[in-house]
C-alpha cells in the first residue's frame, strides 16, 4: 500500500493486512499486525499509521504518538509534516492535524 526510503538506504513498506516491513540489504523486519500506512520519513524517524494508532519509530524503539479515536472509522492513505512541523493526514473523510508533543 505505501513504501518510504529512508536515508540509511532501507525500504519500509505499510501492507493491507500484515503490518510494515522494513528492507535494508538482506535483513528483513516486521513490526504490527494487520493493515499499516507507512506515512512518511522525518531525518532518523519513520511515521506509521497502524493498530489504531500513531506510531514514531526513532533508533530502535517505537512510540505510539497518539491514538486515531478522533478520525473515527476513517482510513488513512498517506501523511506529511509540514513547514510548522505538523503532521497531516489524507483520509477517506479528509484531512486532519494530528498535534505532537514534538
Amino acid at each position: 500500500r505505501t513504501a518510504v526510503r529512508t536515508p540509511d538506504g532501507a525500504l519500509w513498506f505499510g501492507t493491507g493486512g500484515d503490518g510494515v516491513f522494513r528492507l535494508r540489504g538482506d535483513a528483513e523486519d516486521r513490526w504490527f499486525d494487520g493493515p499499516a500506512v507507512v506515512l512518511f520519513a522525518d531525518g532518523d524517524e519513520v511515521w506509521v499509521a497502524a493498530e489504531g494508532e500513531l506510531h514514531r519509530r526513532s533508533g530502535s524503539d517505537w512510540v505510539a504518538v497518539g491514538t486515531a479515536e478522533s478520525l473515527g472509522a476513517a482510513e488513512i492513505f498517506a501523511g506529511a509534516r509540514d513547514a510548522d512541523g505538523r503532521i497531516l493526514l489524507a483520509t477517506s473523510d479528509g484531512v486532519f492535524e494530528v498535534r505532537t508533543d514534538r
